[in-house]
């Protein structure tokens, strides 16, 4: 029985020498792991800086920034407005009068006027019905009397080519007025060349090809003073 009792009480004694040698494998192991988290806790905080410096020079795009954003122009068009039409009242066109045309041909030409005028046809000429136009003009001075003389043929071409479109003038007489001095030295404003030519005589000449020596031979009466044919 004594032995029975040893044998048990030396079997809790194992027992229990068991038990502790179980804990403080237990306890060794739980520091063990305890250390080993403490390293990587340690080596993590040691790799934060380099995060939290990374972090920093990193700088994320500035969302307000606008450098490479291109926005589409904007174009403001101006109000068209439709064009204003106003409406000129049409005058009706000037129609010259027969001395109004004689006036402004002689003005024209670079005459000298003495007097211009105009009568109805009266039956005295068989001419039909219009105007009849006496013009007297100033001779022009010049270096010889036969260029006094063409200078008023030329002058009265000039004037005839006007007078060409006046279908109511049916009959024209163009006088000259020049200085003449008599045997006595007297000099006195005298006729020395007188024109006339109908309507008919007058339609047919071709002012573009004609020579203003050939007024003598067109016209109808021609008449020059005894002065300029000397």
């Amino acid at each position: 029985m004594k032995k029975i009792l040893i044998f048990l009480v030396l079997l809790v004694l194992a027992l229990f020498s068991c038990g502790e040698n179980n804990i403080d494998n237990s306890h060794e192991a739980l520091a063990a792991e305890n250390e080993a988290l403490k390293q990587q806790i340690e080596a993590l905080q040691n790799t934060t800086p380099e995060v939290e410096n990374i972090t920093e020079t990193t700088k994320m795009p500035n969302p307000t920034t606008t450098e490479n954003i291109t926005e589409p122009p904007t174009t403001t068009e101006a109000p068209t407005d439709a064009p204003i039409t106003t409406e000129v009242p049409t005058q009706p066109p000037v129609v010259l009068t027969l001395r109004d045309l004689i006036d402004s041909a002689i003005t024209k030409i670079g005459a000298e006027k003495d007097s211009v005028i105009l009568l109805d046809n009266d039956d005295t000429y068989v001419l039909g019905d219009g105007k009849i136009a006496f013009i007297q003009l100033k001779g022009k001075d010049n270096l010889t009397t036969n260029m006094i003389r063409r200078g008023m043929w030329r002058e009265a071409t000039e004037l005839l080519k006007i007078l060409q479109s006046a279908d109511e003038l049916i009959y024209t007489e163009i006088i000259y007025t020049f200085p003449v001095v008599d045997v006595r030295g007297n000099s006195r404003e005298r006729i020395v060349m007188r024109i006339e030519i109908s309507k008919d005589s007058l339609n047919k000449i071709n002012f573009d090809n004609f020579v203003f020596d050939n007024i003598p031979n067109v016209s109808n009466e021609y008449f020059e003073h005894e002065a300029l044919s000397n």
